[in-house]
């Protein structure tokens, strides 16, 4: 029988998540064509096994088996964004700490040589506090970002911003479906062009759903187009570049008329469904079949498909966070209309929210 636990697992791929993603059953898992989750280390880093909501809209959750157990208290911050002063004790040291080592370290980066030593295991708990103040002003400034976006420096001289305006989330005036009116490659160049002034880059990766697919190979103005930028090529449109057994298959990449360099990759596995007394009862396709997903190259995130009942939406916060595991931030994104949670590890946290969009192909 279906439990109410968040069941699933994050890699770089896709997180097979089932119907209503809860499923009692082990989730299957994806083979990586996304991007390396773990590129820079950890931004957030809580102790306590706790997501935290600082001053947002986000609610604060106990998260000890990936279920809301009820609220608990938010964090203390003031005056804890300062670094307080502190004394090393009384014994030989390799490496004596300093307020600028602290405050310079990167996010994953350890505060003492060998923690495993007596001497480094004693500082780092008379520190907690310091790192855990470290760590609040790291989850607030990703919350800020989520939020507002935009990031405001600790002694407010300087903001970091990032563009969150444009829409990402585009139904064609022609569906995909039309095969006679449509023009898929104008509608992917349009697109592109948006991610490339809001995510600075022009390499993208396509996941097209089975049916999005077949209306994009089957138009004639895709195949003339493709012929056309494939010249001098003796070869069959569309060859497949890999095959993948868990259901992606990677077809040959070309660079559109306005100069984007694009991959296209078909998705097609499918999850079982399970009824309310734990029987199987059919199956659906992970990836939305009539949906285009765009991503931009460089986006270091990784994907699941649906939205567990640990992020079901609150208040009117435009995306939605959580500490998942020790090293992720997991964040709902509204920039596209598919259901997508995406698990995300680097420092530069939200520029890469600006590198994803999604293409309706059909009503």
């Amino acid at each position: 029988m279906p439990n109410n636990k968040f069941v699933g697992s994050t890699f770089e791929g896709f997180s097979a998540l089932g119907k209503k993603y809860d499923q009692i059953k082990a989730v299957q898992k994806f083979s990586a064509y996304f991007y390396n989750l773990f590129k820079r280390g950890n931004i957030i880093r809580n102790r306590n096994g706790n997501t935290v909501d600082l001053p947002s809209k986000l609610m604060v959750r106990a998260m000890g088996d990936y279920f809301p157990r009820g609220d608990i208290p938010a964090p203390k911050l003031s005056p804890s964004e300062q670094i307080a002063s502190y004394s090393i004790p009384s014994m030989k040291e390799v490496r004596i700490l300093t307020e600028k080592m602290v405050r310079d370290r990167m996010a994953s980066e350890n505060l003492y040589d060998n923690q495993a030593l007596a001497a480094g295991m004693v500082i780092v708990d008379l520190m907690s506090e310091m790192e855990e103040s470290i760590a609040r002003r790291n989850e607030l400034s990703a919350i800020q970002t989520l939020t507002d976006g935009e990031v405001t420096s600790a002694d407010g001289k300087s903001i970091i911003s990032f563009p969150k305006i444009a829409t990402h989330d585009v139904t064609p005036n022609n569906l995909w479906s039309d095969l006679d009116n449509s023009n898929p490659i104008s509608d992917l160049d349009d697109l592109f062009t948006i991610l490339h002034k809001d995510g600075g880059t022009s390499s993208f990766a396509v996941y097209m759903g089975s049916e999005a697919w077949e209306y994009f190979i089957n138009n004639t103005k895709v195949r003339d187009t493709v012929k056309i930028l494939s010249r001098g090529e003796i070869q069959p449109l569309f060859t497949v570049d890999e095959a993948d057994k868990e259901g992606v298959y990677t077809w040959s990449s070309f660079i559109t008329p306005r100069g984007h360099r694009v991959s296209i990759k078909n998705y097609n596995q499918l999850y079982d469904t399970f009824d309310e007394s734990g029987n199987r009862n059919g199956s659906e396709e992970f990836f939305p079949s009539k949906d285009v997903l765009i991503m931009a190259n460089g986006c270091p995130l990784t994907l699941g498909i649906g939205t567990p009942e640990v992020l079901e939406p609150y208040g009117n916060a435009p995306y939605k966070y959580m500490r998942y595991g020790d090293n992720i931030v997991t964040i709902e994104s509204k920039k596209t209309h598919i259901e997508l949670i995406m698990w995300h590890c680097s420092i530069t946290l939200l520029p890469y929210m600006d590198r994803l969009a999604t293409i309706r192909t059909a009503a």
